[in-house]
């Protein structure tokens, strides 16, 4: 408690405040200035939760963050104290501009999305990505403000405890139907990205441009499996070669079973994937000792098991990482899956019955 009134009277005589900014739950926003030095700083009054969060920002150095100068807790809230940056929110500059250009448009998009690749990787979702928050410098570089309702996702939880977003910007999750991840900022990142090309939300109408088009579709999907998996994978759709990671492998949702982050998913998952590799191994040792039966019969089960199964669980998600593939409804995609199924375990069949060895299967 002494602690509390000692970091309160410390901002009190450390910052004076010029003008509200804004009212939160939580506290206001202010803009005020250090007495001792005279820089200009942003002071505003957060939950602990949030404060948790700051801490771990403030450890972060980024051109697309904010700096913090001080987080202090207190009993039931924590004051955070940021560097004031000059500039615009994208909100404001759509208000007098109407909306961007394309170029624009992607000049802003690619920096905000290098700016959630970092975020993201430090494990935090922001949850609040709109037009509102992201603010133009005078410099033109974009920085990412309010994290007041940032989260980290936690392991084996169904969905959010607290329902938060703004509306328009909040993906479905974010109204309780699962955990917010990632993803649920590549939902927001859509609908920002198509007010900026258009000035208006995707419901009322979609950008024009094919590329951005595509990407605002995909980003916007209803079911997050559905949508991009990182903000690398948007970076590589917009042409850019400097992603920053290798998406494969910040992918979370590539291997069937451990998708959702079930408990018992995971265990069915790997007991059939033990299953299939014991069989698979019983069938090799079936068809002979020769090493060309080996090798046969390797290449036929490839055929009949391997293939039909990476297709029909669409293993490593290679439909959506295929271009061909992108443009294709989800329904006839499946389909597609399907009918490789069928088409590949019949020509393991045929290798097989080719070679004398269809007593394998």
């Amino acid at each position: 408690m002494e602690n509390t009134k000692a970091y309160e009277e410390y901002v009190k005589c450390t910052y004076e405040e010029l003008r509200k900014l804004s009212v939160g739950e939580t506290g206001d926003t202010c803009l005020a200035r250090n007495k001792q030095t005279g820089e200009l700083v942003v002071k505003k009054q957060v939950s602990i939760e949030a404060g948790v969060i700051y801490e771990r920002l403030r450890t972060i150095s980024s051109p697309y963050l904010v700096p913090i100068c001080e987080i202090c807790f207190l009993e039931d809230s924590c004051i955070v104290v940021e560097k004031y940056i000059s500039g615009e929110t994208i909100k404001q500059m759509l208000e007098q501009r109407g909306r961007f250009s394309e170029g624009e448009a992607k000049d802003i998009a690619i920096q905000i999305l290098r700016a959630l690749q970092l975020i993201h990787k430090n494990g935090i979702v922001h949850r609040d990505l709109t037009a509102s928050n992201i603010l133009i410098s005078t410099d033109g570089i974009v920085k990412v403000l309010d994290f007041g309702i940032a989260r980290i996702p936690k392991e084996n939880k169904m969905k959010d405890t607290i329902l938060m977003g703004t509306v328009g910007y909040a993906s479905p999750e974010q109204f309780g139907f699962c955990q917010t991840d990632d993803r649920t900022d590549i939902y927001a990142f859509g609908v920002l990205l198509n007010k900026m090309i258009t000035g208006k939300m995707p419901n009322e109408q979609l950008a024009e441009h094919r590329k951005f088009r595509t990407v605002i579709k995909k980003c916007i999907m209803i079911d997050p499996q559905d949508r991009y998996f990182s903000a690398g994978e948007i970076l590589k759709e917009l042409g850019e070669k400097r992603v920053g990671e290798n998406i494969w492998e910040t992918d979370r949702s590539i291997w069937p079973g451990f998708r959702k982050n079930v408990a018992w998913r995971k265990v069915v998952a790997i007991a059939g994937y033990l299953y299939v590799l014991m069989g698979f191994g019983g069938i090799l040792i079936a068809v002979g000792d020769s090493f060309k039966n080996f090798c046969i019969g390797f290449f036929a089960m490839f055929l009949f098991w391997i293939v039909p199964l990476a297709s029909i669980t669409n293993f490593l998600r290679w439909d959506s990482r295929l271009k061909i593939f992108r443009m294709i409804p989800k329904s006839i995609r499946v389909i597609i899956r399907m009918i490789i199924v069928m088409v590949f375990m019949v020509l393991g069949i045929l290798v097989l019955m080719e070679y004398g060895l269809e007593g394998a299967i």
